[in-house]
């Protein structure tokens, strides 16, 4: 039993992991997005 429960927690715990590594990434990507869309207004 526990080691179900070990393996619940790894899961969960990876799984938190992933999802604020995605957000992380995908913050970034959405700086960099909106650094490039400030930059072509700039030049209209």
């Amino acid at each position: 039993a526990k080691t179900v429960v070990l393996l619940t927690v790894a899961a969960l715990s990876y799984g938190v992991a992933c999802l604020a590594f995605r957000i992380e990434e995908a913050n970034r990507i959405w700086k960099l997005c909106g650094q490039f869309i400030m930059r072509r207004v700039n030049l209209l």
